[in-house]
């Protein structure tokens, strides 16, 4: 679906002014106000498409250097920047590099630290040797991060068929589980972007609300495009704060008018609000467990083509198991106060969207029994006692 020529990045670099520098960054002359990090794990089939968002991030906002009183830090882990052949990255080295824009107004980067193109950045010590060494150079009073790749949310595989899990970024037959990630993020970020597939799921988010503050994601696949980088920055550090409402907007917009295939769901969420949901949830577990084998799964909001149950609809799901609707009406409060946007076209990855709570979740039912010791893992599940 998006095919970029490589020949027109190097023609973006030179234009704009482009240089590299090995020498550390002096980040004492300003003091920080905002950093955001883009962590590309694209060393796959989504190569050229890390190449075509990097060519719109180039060309869209970026912030002032911190030398020329500039608040906020800009920063993109990737291997799509130099010259490859084809739509692979071809012995592509990554680089950690810190975007801005001088005191003419010309884009450049610097690249703060480059690694050996054996790496493997699909890898829970990858991942978080990127993270620690970014923000022990840059920290600032709001610290966001963008995660860039193929997802599957909650599930390590996408049905039982494959061999190689997914669950977060893929390369080289690698990924990185979603519970490894509450250890690899350590200090608490003020917000996630998922720029990948199904990681809009309640499984998902709980495992992370003690690491970060918002979390913005959908709940179906991602478009083939990613997010519209030539608004993202500008969403995110364009303001005193990241406008995380108007960045899901701004994805929503972009798929239901311009993309070329005009699918898309997205979410924001707040994690602060997950403690009274997994309360409402448990309850309601503990009392109604027993009609998930009853559910008419067609009745039921699914958000993928998978035979093992892996995306549905939470609240859709909780609705059709609740036996008393003043329990069924404190959870759907919950999701009302946690889900500060929620949005989606009437269709999603080929399936209709009837209703979309802004939360997706696994259900546990006996053709789906292969995931059921992995789940039982998640806190949500330890939360609310979903799988006994």
């Amino acid at each position: 679906m998006r095919k970029i020529n490589f020949l027109l990045l190097t023609i973006v670099i030179l234009s704009i002014g482009i240089f590299t520098s090995c020498e550390s960054s002096d980040n004492e002359e300003s003091s920080i106000n905002q950093t955001v990090l883009i962590y590309m794990t694209d060393n796959n089939n989504l190569f050229s498409e890390a190449v075509a968002n990097m060519n719109s991030l180039l060309s869209s906002y970026v912030p002032d250097d911190l030398q020329n009183g500039g608040g906020d830090i800009l920063l993109v882990y990737t291997r799509a920047l130099e010259k490859s052949e084809g739509s692979i990255a071809k012995d592509q080295k990554p680089q950690l590099l810190r975007i801005f824009k001088d005191s003419d107004s010309n884009i450049k980067y610097e690249v703060l630290k480059e690694y050996p193109a054996s790496v493997n950045s699909a890898t829970k010590e990858q991942l978080k040797s990127v993270l620690d060494y970014a923000n022990n150079l840059y920290s600032g009073e709001e610290n966001g991060l963008i995660l860039w790749d193929h997802g599957t949310g909650w599930s390590p595989v996408t049905n039982s068929s494959m061999k190689a899990p997914q669950a977060y970024g893929f390369e080289n037959n690698k990924s990185i589980d979603v519970q490894d990630l509450p250890s690899i993020l350590g200090e608490k970020y003020s917000y996630i972007v998922f720029d990948c597939c199904f990681m809009g799921g309640v499984e998902v988010e709980y495992e992370l609300k003690n690491n970060v503050d918002f979390i913005v994601a959908s709940q179906t696949t991602i478009g083939g495009e990613g997010f519209p980088y030539t608004k993202v920055i500008a969403d995110l550090l364009s303001g005193d704060r990241a406008d995380l409402k108007l960045l899901a907007e701004d994805y929503y917009n972009y798929y239901s008018t311009e993309a070329p295939c005009k699918e898309a769901s997205i979410s924001l969420c707040k994690t602060s609000g997950f403690d009274d949901l997994s309360t409402a949830a448990a309850k309601i577990f503990d009392k109604d467990r027993e009609n998930i084998s009853n559910i008419d799964f067609s009745s039921v909001q699914s958000f993928s083509h998978s035979p093992d149950n892996l995306y549905y609809d939470l609240y859709d799901f909780m609705k059709s198991i609740s036996t008393n609707s003043n329990e069924l009406a404190i959870l759907k409060t919950a999701i009302d106060n946690l889900v500060v946007y929620t949005n989606h076209t009437s269709l999603c990855n080929g399936i209709n969207i009837n209703t979309d709570c802004g939360l997706s979740t696994f259900i546990p039912e006996e053709n789906a029994s292969l995931y059921f010791d992995y789940y039982k893992n998640y806190s949500w599940n330890q939360k609310t006692q979903l799988i006994k």
